[in-house]
């Protein structure tokens, strides 16, 4: 049915030319369509007098499209100071195909992608929290049951909802989540401390930039060779 009021023909017209902006890209679990890019940075003291340190840089790219597939793309490093080397790890990609519902391995280098069933309840989409939760109090569980909320922020251009908590000794852990993203994190930061108090270990992990709606097809695309 076709509105009469002269305003309800243009917003009909609209959503007829531009579905898109009538239908959010949603995915059927009602998670919403994303790529983020994310930085990982990991450094671990072991033994601060002989500069054993240990240091993970990650670069990674995630993505939810509407059909309901996902997909993490990375790229990282490990330098050791003791060693005095680096590894490089990937390119590689772990995707959920929602349509064949398979999970396919991809070592970029190679060109090479393993299929193989879902395994765990982590292989397929989940839901990260409940309709409604504007605090991303459900979605916090996920981390941990002894979590306090401590305000909001902005990460990437994202509104989002810090929560934090002690853990180890002398450490904390502060994760912000994005109730707009199904309480996707996109940041988070955990520091442990010894005795005297010098930090041995620290993880930060932050959202450089978040793009919605439907990803490009190039992050699902799978080598020529694979076979399924």
């Amino acid at each position: 049915m076709r509105p009469a009021s002269g305003i309800g023909k243009l917003a009909w017209l609209g959503m007829m030319a531009f579905p898109a902006l009538a239908q959010p890209c949603r995915t059927p679990l009602g998670i919403p369509c994303y790529t983020i890019q994310l930085e990982t940075s990991l450094r671990q003291i072991f033994k601060p007098a002989r500069r054993n340190i240990s240091h993970f840089t990650e670069s990674a790219i995630v993505a939810v499209r509407r059909d309901g597939s996902f997909v993490r793309f990375s790229q990282g490093q490990h330098l050791s100071v003791f060693l005095r080397g680096s590894t490089d790890t990937g390119p590689v990609s772990t995707l959920y195909l929602a349509p064949l519902d398979r999970v396919v391995s991809i070592d970029h280098w190679r060109h090479t992608a393993a299929f193989h069933p879902p395994r765990t309840w982590q292989d397929r989409p989940w839901r990260r929290s409940t309709d409604g939760d504007s605090e991303c109090a459900s979605g916090i569980r996920h981390f941990g049951a002894d979590f306090k909320r401590v305000g909001g922020a902005w990460v990437a251009g994202i509104p989002v909802v810090r929560w934090t908590r002690k853990i180890a000794q002398d450490g904390d852990q502060d994760v912000y989540l994005a109730p707009s993203l199904d309480c996707y994190p996109l940041k988070t930061y955990a520091t442990i401390r010894n005795r005297w108090l010098i930090p041995i270990y620290t993880e930060s992990v932050g959202a450089v930039w978040v793009k919605l709606g439907e990803p490009d097809p190039a992050l699902f695309a799978l080598p020529a060779s694979s076979k399924r």
